[in-house]
Parts: structure tokens; sequence; C-alpha cells
């Protein structure tokens, strides 16, 4: 088990809908739950492979609006500016974790360029070491 550190409570459910609204990106009901249960969160088993390279999840994006002492999913929209990836993660030095359709990703920000994980939401969660 995991346990995640940091936690800040979403501060609206509507949040959701102005994200896929603004973004033109479709939020699937695990990326809810997950942002619900893991919002601004950091998990100690951090670690993933994604095209057979270790990365680290330093920390869930926040989804709340106007937070300033922590990473934003509207921050990672503007750096990104990829519409086929829905960030949810960050790694300490600027790349994201992303979904693409129903599979998580690893965003390198020098690049632009993805590495697959080649899992779903849930099952990259549970696979973090």
């Amino acid at each position: 088990m995991n346990n995640w550190k940091y936690f800040i409570e979403v501060s609206s459910k509507d949040v959701f809908d102005e994200i896929e609204e603004k973004y033109n990106v479709k939020l699937p009901e695990e990326l809810r739950a997950f942002f619900v249960a893991h919002n601004a969160a950091t998990p100690d088993k951090h670690c993933f492979k994604a095209d057979g390279r270790e990365h680290v999840f330093g920390a869930t994006l926040s989804v709340n609006r106007g937070e300033d002492d922590t990473d934003t999913i509207y921050t990672a929209f503007a750096v990104m500016q990829n519409g086929s990836l829905v960030p949810f993660g960050i790694d300490p030095f600027g790349n994201y974790i992303c979904l693409c359709g129903d599979k998580v990703v690893f965003w390198d920000h020098e690049s632009g360029g993805t590495a697959a994980t080649g899992l779903d939401l849930s099952t990259f969660v549970d696979s973090l070491y």
C-alpha cells in the first residue's frame, strides 16, 4: 500500500467540468476519483518505469484554482500545449505524467516526447515502487 502525503482537498467537484470545457479534454471518472483522493499529494512509493527507464512520480497536480504553493493542472496544460495528453502528475524535474487515451505516459519537457508505461491509471498507481 502506498501512503500519500500533503493532500489538499478538491475545492469543488465542478472544477472537473470547467477543466474539460477550458482545455477541450475528457477527464475519465477514474481520473476524477484519483484527483479527489490524491489532489496535490506525494506518494511514498514514487518510482515507475516508462519505455524501460526509471522515473519519479513527484506529486499529483492540483486541480484547485489559485494554488500558488503547488503544481497545478492549469500550469501543466499551458506548458505542454498538447491536446492529446491529460496531465495528472509531475516529477521533480518539470516533466509530466499524463493520460493518453486510457494509458499513462511520461512527457519529457525538454523534447516534448512521451514514453509509454503501457499501464492504465489504476494499474500504474498500484505499480509505483
